[in-house]
């Protein structure tokens, strides 16, 4: 006798056993629709699709806090364009529309330093003595301002645009202008010349490298000259794009290059410059009209060169002349650079005013985005520290090295596109002391969180996964909250993965097609192998009827349907039939794989029959979660019985020919053909009276050749549309 603890064990193998085989069968047999699903957020690419608060993106695809931002200075102006600081941490920028130059002290007091009759600065520098050089747009002039504001005009080129400002090693002033792309050398008030002129139409930024030769980026083919200090110019890098906006330069000669625009054409062309708009009568003004959109300077528009379609880029040029693209962007336009005191690339972009850091690498990490709409300068002064100017509205903020004390993640909404009951929600992170991180999910039925979506829900905690609370639907929204105590350390999401479950929708059958014999209806060209559930449209072709060989029915009506089934569920169809009076429903076949089947109708009595089919989505489902559908198709008729031939009647009409008349009748289908012969000899097609064979009744006269005297006979063969065939025969005498 077995022991009761012998008994249990084998008890518990044979349950583990049938558990394994279930799992099994489950597993082979069942679709994806049945099985929990899983998506996870890991990648940048997938972050950058939300909405970040103080939230920075790493470019291995972890979420942290950004650096803190500290606001210096609200100008109340659309743009600030320009930035210089002096040697006692005095900062200016210059504005736009209105040409001011703001002056921010070391403790934060602001104030307008200069008013410029222009209405734009692009460009500051500050000179010997802390004189400030001013440059303004459009009729460019360069303007000195002393220490206490007083300004004059230093030098008024017949230029346009002033673009940048650069003093070499010895006091002299650089001017990058524009339209005619000319930089000038001013060695004191009223006195320059021109330094380098060339066939673009602007130079765009200047920088002097180690060894004293000046940098310039132009517009029109995108060229970055170095200039010798005798002006010899050498082209170190010619780029695909119209545009080089902005340049700066490592400490190992390693050149980083700021591109924009479209890909740069065969042949020079002039560009709108930012401005207002140019007058009706200047010349060359219909060219650039014709080829450009030219952005005025508006509050809600984005500054300088925007082109339809343009792109942007960032280009690594190395001391021995090897350039690569390490980033380019496809919805973002870089307005500025500068590199941190560690080499890595800190970039300025519109329209959406993001701040990325990006290593010598191209690794990318999104620092953070602003509120305004460009990020127009950035600057590294003497301390290290970092300060930006952005536009759309026109503030001045100083980059902090310390974590924002809280921030905020908002993913895209998720869409899953049927009702789907959500699972649990798990996430790796970094979590150090003094450091918190908060996980929020909502969900709703609209393809944007409104007011009718579920509120957000209690926080999550269980990092190994927790049930998500949020009520089951289409869509769904996680949110993300970082906190730091001190803003020294920052918590970090690595990975977030949320499971769910769409609910079992039932299947749909969209339409029954029952092809009679006789009837060319458009049906797809299956193939015996093919399993096929869904209707398509660009591949139906004609068929044509099937007879037998002797031109009768072969009775067979070719059923076909066509289902769907939102969930992707494998299908199977039942089909029933009945006579149109009856009322119970006959099964003819279960378990169908295929969406056809073949009656044969000559088993069945002549009548009006529906056909309806079931479809069942349990190959894919748990059987408490199948869902079934089913549909009737149109009345249609089976029809065995040939047309009847009678009511013959003869008329002699002399003493060699007769005239024979008959009625052909049929039942169900209209008389499709009818054929005679008297005697013996070949069918000879007739037409009836009415000379059209196009109802159930017909009637027909048929006249003889030359027949000699005595009995004879006519046979009559007429068909119905379904090729049924019907025999009449009279014998008469020819007197």
């Amino acid at each position: 006798m077995k022991s009761l603890h012998e008994y249990k064990n084998k008890r518990s193998v044979r349950m583990l056993f049938l558990l394994a085989m279930i799992a099994f069968c489950f597993s082979t047999s069942m679709s994806v629709a049945a099985v929990p699903r899983i998506m996870t957020f890991s990648s940048a690419v997938e972050f950058e699709k939300g909405k970040c608060q103080n939230i920075a993106i790493g470019y291995n695809g972890h979420l942290f806090l950004a650096p803190k931002t500290r606001l210096i200075f609200d100008s109340g102006e659309p743009f600030l364009w320009s930035f210089a600081g002096d040697a006692d941490d005095n900062m200016v920028v210059g504005s736009g529309n209105d040409g001011k130059v703001f002056k921010i002290d070391p403790k934060g007091n602001s104030s307008v330093f200069f008013d410029a009759e222009e209405l734009e600065v692009y460009a500051l520098a500050f000179g010997p003595n802390k004189a400030l050089f001013v440059g303004t747009s459009p009729d460019g002039k360069i303007y000195r301002v002393d220490a206490s504001g007083k300004s004059q005009i230093y030098f008024d080129p017949p230029d346009k645009y002033i673009w940048d400002l650069v003093f070499d090693d010895k006091g002299n002033l650089f001017a990058a202008t524009g339209d005619s792309g000319i930089i000038y050398k001013i060695t004191s008030q009223n006195k320059g010349s021109v330094f380098f002129d060339c066939d673009e139409t602007h130079i765009r930024t200047l920088k002097f490298d180690p060894k004293g030769n000046l940098l310039g980026g132009s517009v029109g083919n995108g060229f970055l000259y170095q200039i010798s200090p005798t002006g010899k110019a050498f082209v170190l890098f010619d780029a695909p794009f119209r545009e080089i906006h902005t340049i700066d330069q490592a400490k190992d000669g390693t050149i980083y290059i700021g591109a924009l625009g479209t890909e740069t054409p065969s042949y020079p062309a002039k560009l709108a410059a930012p401005g207002p708009e140019p007058e009706k009568d200047e010349p060359g003004s219909d060219e650039q009209e014709a080829e450009l959109i030219e952005i005025r300077i508006e509050p809600d528009k984005a500054p300088a060169l925007r082109r339809r379609k343009e792109k942007s880029a960032v280009y690594k040029l190395t001391p021995e002349g090897a350039v690569q693209n390490i980033w380019e962007f496809k919805s973002e336009i870089v307005y500025s650079l500068v590199l941190d005191s560690d080499g890595t690339l800190i970039i300025g972009t519109g329209d959406q005013g993001k701040i990325f850091r990006l290593t010598p690498e191209g690794k990318e990490t999104l620092l953070f985005t602003r509120d305004e709409s460009q990020v127009t300068a950035l600057h590294r002064d003497r301390e290290n520290r970092i300060y930006l100017c952005s536009s759309n509205m026109g503030r001045l903020a100083q980059l902090n090295s310390r974590f924002e004390s809280t921030g905020s993640y908002e993913s895209d909404v998720i869409g899953v596109g049927n009702i789907a009951q959500w699972g649990s929600i798990s996430w790796k992170a970094d979590v150090p002391g003094g450091t918190g991180l908060e996980l929020y999910t909502r969900s709703g039925n609209t393809s944007k969180a409104d007011e009718t979506w579920s509120t957000w829900s209690a926080a999550y905690e269980q990092q190994e996964g927790e049930n998500i609370t949020s009520p089951a639907s289409r869509y769904l929204q996680w949110k993300l909250v970082l906190k730091s105590d001190k803003g020294g350390l920052s918590p970090k999401l690595k990975e977030l993965s949320i499971a769910y479950l769409e609910r079992n929708l039932a299947p749909s059958i969209l339409e029954i097609v029952v092809k009679v014999p006789d009837q060319p209806v458009a049906l797809r060209d299956f193939d015996d192998e093919e399993d096929l559930r869904v209707r398509s449209s660009n591949s139906r072709q004609i068929r044509r009827p099937s007879t037998s060989k002797n031109g009768s029915n072969d009775g067979m009506y070719n059923i076909s349907w066509y289902a769907e089934d939102d969930n992707a569920d494998e299908l199977t169809f039942d089909i029933y039939y009945k006579d149109e009076a009856e009322p119970t429903w006959k099964l003819l076949k279960d378990d169908l794989k295929k969406n056809r089947y073949a009656l044969n109708g000559q088993q069945l009595p002549d009548g009006t029959y529906l056909v309806k089919v079931v479809a069942s989505d349990a190959p894919s489902n748990p059987v408490n979660f199948a869902r079934k559908a089913e549909k009737i198709s149109d009345p249609f008729m089976i029809d065995n019985t040939g047309p009847e031939v009678d009511q013959f009647r003869v008329k002699q009409l002399d003493n060699r020919h007769v005239q024979v008349n008959c009625l052909v009748t049929d039942a169900m289908h209209p008389v499709q053909k009818v054929e005679f012969v008297f005697d013996v000899g070949d069918w000879q097609l007739i037409y009836p009276v009415d000379q059209i064979c196009d109802s159930k009744k017909e009637n027909f006269t048929i006249e003889s050749e030359t027949l000699p005297p005595g009995k004879h006979t006519i046979v009559i063969r007429a068909y119905d549309r379904l090729m049924n065939i019907g025999f009449g025969k009279f014998q008469f005498e020819v007197k």
